[in-house]
């Protein structure tokens, strides 16, 4: 199934019907953004919309999901590819989704236990060595909560715990919520990687040695290169935002 092909074959069959975007949403009861996804090859309608929407442009399921108009033959044909593809997507989706589960449980898990090994104290050569200091385990989830707030992205964020969990989900959502965890783990990687090249100007610009100095001075560069990526971050996502804005746009024709 191409979905381009299915978007520019309901496109098609909804101005020969004579009607906008936004009409035929009214008729199906959801948002017309909705209709310019599907249209744009974004999306495909969900399963409960399928049957209203084809009845409403004079086709049938086969002729949605294949993109044309098919003849009596070309729709057995169809019939039979069409059941095939979607018992081997679905088998697919399967496995991909038990993947994922795992996936996920064992990041958790990792995640736990090497917390735990952080906040324990490792005896070296006589000398104690922590891998917890409060002050710089709170000071990166601060800067990436300010670039969220910044970009207006804090909701679907916090959205996306929630969204994992659900079968149903809205794709507008489901989009706003992968580009604020996009935005969170580059705000994470970015400010943890600028906090330590501060910290290490800092210990050799107070150091008594030339070279320490040179060498503080010389990271600088790598300093300021990520401040500046950090600073450009929230005009990257908001410069997205705008793009998907112009792509829901409906199609006044």
């Amino acid at each position: 199934m191409d979905q381009a092909k299915s978007g520019r074959f309901i496109a098609e069959k909804r101005k020969e019907k004579g009607m906008t975007q936004k009409e035929l949403a009214n008729h199906l009861g959801i948002g017309d953004k909705a209709i310019s996804k599907w249209e744009c090859g974004r999306g495909m309608p969900d399963n409960s919309i399928m049957v209203p929407l084809c009845d409403l442009l004079g086709i049938n399921v086969n002729e949605l999901l294949m993109g044309e108009t098919l003849s009596v033959t070309d729709y057995n044909e169809s019939s039979e590819d069409i059941i095939l593809t979607l018992i081997e997507e679905k088998e697919s989706l399967k496995r991909k989704n038990k993947k994922n589960l795992v996936s996920c449980v064992m990041a958790i898990l990792f995640a736990a236990v090497l917390f735990v090994l952080m906040t324990m104290p490792i005896q070296i050569q006589h000398n104690w060595v922590y891998f917890f200091d409060p002050l710089t385990f709170i000071m990166n989830p601060i800067l990436v909560l300010v670039m969220l707030l910044t970009t207006g992205n804090v909701k679907p964020f916090f959205q996306s715990f929630f969204i994992i969990g659900k079968k149903n989900v809205d794709r507008n959502r489901l989009f706003s919520s992968q580009q604020a965890v996009k935005l969170a783990i580059a705000s994470f990687l970015l400010g943890g990687g600028m906090i330590t090249v501060f910290d290490t100007i800092f210990i050799l610009g107070t150091m008594e040695s030339e070279p320490g100095k040179r060498l503080a001075v010389a990271l600088l560069t790598m300093l300021y290169s990520m401040l500046f990526a950090l600073l450009l971050l929230p005009l990257k996502y908001r410069l997205e935002a705008k793009m998907e804005e112009l792509h829901e746009k409906s199609d006044p024709s």
